[in-house]
């Protein structure tokens, strides 16, 4: 079988200047008869081979050639010219033993400020193997602080293929603005996002830890609560960190009634007083802790006074005080001990109880009565059943007293004797 290589060599260079090469030959049978076409055309196919083979370089001649492993044939075109002729023509491009670089970085930054740059390469499958990165790898080529986060392989012929190669910026960077909310209890939270490389995560998460100062980021007042962390594949992490205001503030007030029994005349007795729970900031502790038997009015009523403190420490930064307000009245006798009652004298002891109580002066304990028009008069002293002082009458008197006090109802001091 006689070959021939009649043209030069035809290549073409692309936008990302990856070079194209291709060639053709022309294959006719020896000079004995044609035996077959399908035998003529096994032995063109055979000949020419297959994809993935070493280049063919024509001889000075152009009857024969060599080979150049540099390059590998990526397609084979087969076009019968004539009864006895066929024309191969074969496309190739260069090995790629080492993978080449096809052109610069694309760059994508989305809408939260992050940074994505795409590389393309070329590589033979003898280099494919150990060439492709793994998801987290470091790509030089993108910048400092890329990694490759995911990897598309695709075959374009000859054993050689094309690889692009996604690689994200995984610098630390705050890629949702701090949020505000105010919760049920009235707080400030502000909340926001960082994205954090894995070999950068811990020094973070040590700079954000709860508690914390978040001024720099929240504004003034604001100490970190909670820190929420979730991956992002094997690149690095996605950080929530929020943050509450802390202050004097005042949280919820509770007014109390209080059943203390009953007066001698069969009144229920009570004593009001007042609760209150104020979030408080470490630095002004010393303030609340002063506060005791100071006025309550600001927050209870006119005349109550602070009567307990209680305080509890939510965290380093944040403390919760319950004060408690009574008048000085109740108070008072709240805490006056009652710490001796000897039993072995009750035959000769009395016991006495001073209360404040209302007594209801009647018609009859003034010496008044109504007559039939329903008009006050006097009654009469001198009847059996007429009015006596010192058994109707509530005071000492020895006449009527004025108009004034029938039906009244006037304050008295009430002694229990036992």
């Amino acid at each position: 079988m006689q070959i021939m290589h009649y043209d030069n060599l035809d290549f073409n260079i692309d936008a990302r200047g990856v070079i194209t090469r291709s060639a053709v030959w022309h294959l006719m049978p020896d000079d004995n008869p044609l035996e077959s076409w399908e035998t003529f055309a096994a032995q063109v196919k055979t000949w020419a081979g297959s994809p993935g083979d070493p280049w063919r370089v024509p001889t000075n001649d152009s009857k024969n050639f060599s080979l150049d492993e540099g390059h590998v044939v990526t397609a084979i075109k087969f076009n019968a010219v004539s009864r006895c002729r066929y024309e191969i023509e074969f496309s190739g491009i260069a090995k790629n033993i080492e993978a080449t670089l096809l052109d610069e970085p694309e760059l994508k930054i989305n809408s939260s400020g992050e940074k994505e740059k795409k590389l393309r390469w070329r590589v033979h499958a003898d280099s494919l193997e150990g060439f492709l990165p793994a998801a987290g790898d470091s790509i030089q080529l993108a910048g400092e602080l890329y990694y490759c986060s995911s990897v598309d392989c695709s075959h374009v012929g000859g054993k050689v293929y094309e690889v692009a190669i996604q690689a994200r910026d995984m610098s630390v960077l705050m890629i949702e603005p701090p949020s505000f909310a105010k919760n049920k209890n009235l707080e400030n939270i502000r909340k926001a996002k960082w994205r954090v490389a894995s070999d950068a995560i811990g020094g973070f998460l040590a700079s954000h830890d709860v508690n914390l100062d978040a001024s720099e980021w929240a504004g003034s007042g604001y100490f970190i609560s909670s820190v929420d962390c979730a991956p992002i594949g094997k690149l690095g992490f996605h950080v929530s960190v929020e943050a509450r205001h802390i202050s004097v503030r005042m949280i919820d007030i509770r007014r109390n009634v209080e059943f203390n029994g009953y007066d001698i005349s069969g009144n229920p007795q009570s004593t009001v007083s007042y609760s209150g729970r104020w979030q408080v900031d470490a630095d002004s502790r010393s303030e609340f802790n002063l506060k005791i038997g100071l006025s309550a009015a600001e927050w209870a009523e006119e005349g109550f006074v602070v009567t307990s403190i209680e305080s509890n420490r939510i965290s380093e930064r944040e403390y919760e005080f319950t004060m408690e307000a009574r008048l000085p009245d109740s108070f008072n006798n709240r805490y006056v001990p009652y710490t001796y009652d000897p039993r072995h004298n009750l035959g000769s002891r009395k016991d006495y109880q001073f209360t404040s109580t209302s007594y209801l002066i009647t018609a009859r304990a003034a010496g008044w009565m109504k007559n039939m028009q329903g008009e006050l008069i006097e009654i009469n002293r001198q009847t059996p059943a007429g009015w006596v002082p010192i058994f109707d009458c509530p005071f000492k008197a020895s006449i009527p007293l004025k108009k004034s006090f029938v039906d009244c109802n006037v304050t008295c001091a009430g002694v229990t004797e036992t």
